[in-house]
């Protein structure tokens, strides 16, 4: 028999690891002006058993013009050549990837109609020559952002159901991320055991 339960999340700290994660410590190891990094100080910073996973997002960076190896003795260096505060967002060939482009455009879009909007209406606003949203995945994350209590659900004079960004939930420019983790629950205590780690949803 299927089993539900509800979660109160109380405690959240983002682990240091990831592509996101790398590039910030990257650009705070650069600040002062020296675009220069020993792939070993930016580990220093991340969670154990983290080198191949930087050295995928360094040679990924290389390949996109972004960061360059430089040659040494002692240690691997890299060179930061494009500086941005947003995470490059790419392929495994070094191409830039539309991942996460759609949620953002969708967030923008809530954001500037205070009015609300309809899941057909956010699809066509949100969609530009580069990135189009089709009407499933606008559908998919407004219904997403409702059950988190992030939209409102309304019906206008027509009976149609139209979306409303709360005010409280506009938080800031940059759009809420879906998530996935797995939970083991034990029946017996009623209790979850373990860490949970939660995994941005790539779509």
């Amino acid at each position: 028999m299927q089993m539900f339960l509800d979660l109160t999340v109380v405690n959240v700290k983002p682990q240091r690891r990831g592509n996101r994660y790398f590039w910030k410590v990257i650009l705070e190891a650069t600040a002062d002006g020296n675009d220069r990094f020993a792939v070993r100080d930016i580990l220093d910073k991340c969670d154990r058993d983290q080198r191949k996973t930087l050295i995928v997002f360094l040679q990924l960076l290389a390949k996109a013009g972004y960061a360059e190896e430089v040659p040494s003795e002692k240690d691997r260096y890299f060179r930061l050549l494009r500086r941005q505060s947003d995470c490059p967002s790419l392929t495994r060939d070094g191409k830039e990837s539309s991942h996460g482009k759609c949620q953002q455009q969708m967030w923008n879009v809530m954001r500037r109609e205070r009015g609300g909007f309809t899941v057909a209406d956010l699809a066509i606003a949100a969609s530009t020559d580069d990135i189009g949203v089709n009407r499933h995945t606008a559908g998919l994350y407004c219904r997403v952002l409702h059950r988190c209590g992030v939209l409102a659900l309304r019906k206008d004079e027509d009976g149609q159901n139209y979306y409303v960004l709360k005010g409280s939930a506009n938080t800031g420019p940059k759009a809420p991320r879906r998530m996935a983790a797995t939970v083991i629950y034990d029946p017996n205590r009623e209790q979850i055991i373990g860490d949970v780690v939660a995994e941005e949803v790539l779509s």
